[in-house]
């Protein structure tokens, strides 16, 4: 079977990012986990889910370096699909003061933390969406993605 054209991959790319895109309802904090393709949303008011969701905040304040990555809708959905990952997504932005940035702050809507493959390991690596989509320049933490991965449950 031969591979369809360029143009109709990136279509094809692009609705499953936007699909990936799904507004939350007002005032709802979603924590998702992605692994081997699955899809599983945990509860918000699980201790557990909590204890992963400040791990993944600690994670973002102790930000230490900013990574020269593209960062594409594929490479979003490589990570969902490909990679495990988790994915915070707010109801509304939220500040992170960070000391790498002398303080400033950044707004963010969506957090996604990979917990495999290339931008997980020894490091943290946290790409921030302020509302409009994922970003180039994620954040990376000097700390193991392997707590993480024990919180969020996964095989990692």
């Amino acid at each position: 079977m031969s591979k369809p054209p360029r143009l109709l991959r990136a279509l094809m790319a692009a609705a499953v990012a936007l699909a990936g895109c799904r507004a939350t309802a007002a005032g709802q904090l979603q924590v998702v986990v992605y692994e081997g393709g699955q899809r599983r949303a945990l509860p918000v008011q699980d201790a557990s889910t909590a204890a992963l969701l400040q791990a993944v905040e600690d994670s973002v304040h102790a930000a230490d370096a900013v990574l020269r990555l593209a960062v594409t809708p594929q490479l979003v959905e490589t990570l969902r699909n490909d990679h495990g990952c988790v994915e915070v997504t707010y109801p509304e932005p939220r500040r992170f003061t960070l000391p790498l940035l002398q303080g400033r702050e950044v707004l963010a809507q969506r957090l996604l933390v990979p917990l495999t493959g290339e931008l997980a390991g020894t490091m943290t690596t946290i790409l921030l969406d302020p509302g409009s989509g994922y970003r180039a320049g994620p954040l990376r933490a000097s700390r193991p993605t392997q707590p993480l991965a024990r919180l969020a449950g996964t095989g990692s």
